[in-house]
């Protein structure tokens, strides 16, 4: 197949389809962005569609956006962001139940590859945040904005739009983030907006963007 851009958002299309659709994609090896945004797809079919896109070796953008990514995607999503082999720039999961455990598991193995070509990230309306206070009884807990703090501080980062709008991110994870600002090399675009940075995580943006 000559295909190059397959849209199928909103389509609906369940787990039964996405699953079928997982095993077409090594017929399609000219495919270079996919956009499932909105199709009522879990782990049961997710995991298999980035396994096939994992195969695939060659897609640039990948939109996830209103399904239900929990811990198994997440894991799958980390094993293909973290190999030497992806070649994605752009990753789009607005609205997909992202969690700061998930977060934190796929952003990792992200900042663990060299060779990550992500330039676009979006991850707003998510849950991220929400687990903050788990910092409080487990240091060692990370929370998706403490991972993703690390990995803009690393000199291998190529992130340059980031969008995590629309979740819970404060405390220490905001101060993180902004504390991240003034070391990292690559942002161009930031959106931060409608969560709960307080005044403490608001001076450290403040700080980070004066500062970088």
């Amino acid at each position: 197949a000559r295909t190059t851009e397959l849209s199928l958002s909103h389509q609906g299309i369940g787990d039964d389809l996405g699953r079928l659709l997982a095993e077409t994609l090594s017929d399609m090896p000219l495919l270079r962005c996919l956009d499932l945004n909105d199709n009522r797809l879990t782990d049961a079919s997710l995991e298999q569609i980035i396994d096939g896109v994992s195969r695939h070796g060659k897609l640039l953008s990948l939109d996830l956006s209103s399904n239900d990514c929990d811990t198994g995607t997440s894991t799958a999503l980390g094993t293909y962001l973290g190999s030497e082999e992806c070649s994605l720039s752009k990753l789009t999961l607005q609205s997909a139940d992202v969690s700061d455990e998930e977060c934190a598991m796929f952003v990792r193995q992200i900042q663990s590859n060299p060779k990550t070509e992500l330039a676009y990230l979006d991850l707003s309306r998510n849950i991220i945040g929400l687990s903050e206070n788990r910092n409080l009884v487990n240091p060692d807990f990370q929370t998706g904005g403490e991972a993703l703090a690390d990995w803009l501080c690393t000199p291998t980062c190529k992130l340059k739009y980031l969008d995590v709008s629309w979740n819970a991110i404060r405390g220490d994870s905001a101060r993180a983030l902004g504390n991240a600002l003034g070391m990292n090399q690559s942002l161009q675009k930031l959106s931060l907006a409608y969560n709960g940075f307080g005044e403490s995580g608001g001076e450290a943006v403040g700080v980070g963007l004066l500062t970088n």
